[in-house]
C-alpha cells in the first residue's frame, strides 16, 4: 500500500512537471476558420497554420506594431514559419482560408498578442 501511494505521488508530480513545461510553449494567439487553425507562439517567434480542408489553402497574415509584415501558408497539413521578432511590442495575426467549395475565402477576426515571452 505504501509503494502504491509513493508511485501515485511520483506520477502526479511528473504530470505537474510536464504540464508546467508545456504551458510555456502554448500559443500566445490562436485563431481558426472552419477549414484551418493557426497561431503565434511568443516563445520561439513561431507562426503556424494547419489547413485541414481538402484542397485550397490557408494563410496567416501577420504584422507587428513596429512595421514588419508577412504570411505563412499551407495547402495541406501543418506548417511552421520561423521569424526572429523583437522581444517587445505586439503582433497581429489573421487567418484566411480558401477551400475549393468557398473560393471567396473565409477570414477570422484579427488576434493581437505580445511578442515577448513574458512568462519567463
Amino acid at each position: 500500500m505504501r509503494k502504491l501511494a509513493q508511485l501515485t505521488m511520483a506520477a502526479g508530480a511528473s504530470v505537474v512537471l510536464v504540464l508546467g513545461l508545456t504551458g510555456s510553449a502554448s500559443a500566445s494567439a490562436w485563431t481558426s476558420t472552419p477549414y484551418a487553425d493557426a497561431g503565434f507562439m511568443s516563445y520561439g517567434d513561431d507562426i503556424w497554420v494547419d489547413h485541414h480542408a481538402s484542397g485550397g489553402n490557408s494563410i496567416v497574415w501577420w504584422s507587428t506594431d513596429y512595421g514588419r509584415t508577412g504570411s505563412c501558408s499551407s495547402s495541406g497539413g501543418e506548417k511552421w514559419c520561423y521569424y526572429d521578432m523583437r522581444e517587445t511590442g505586439t503582433i497581429t495575426i489573421q487567418l484566411c482560408s480558401y477551400p475549393p467549395s468557398y473560393p471567396q475565402g473565409w477570414c477570422d477576426v484579427e488576434q493581437v498578442s505580445s511578442i515577448g515571452n513574458d512568462e519567463g
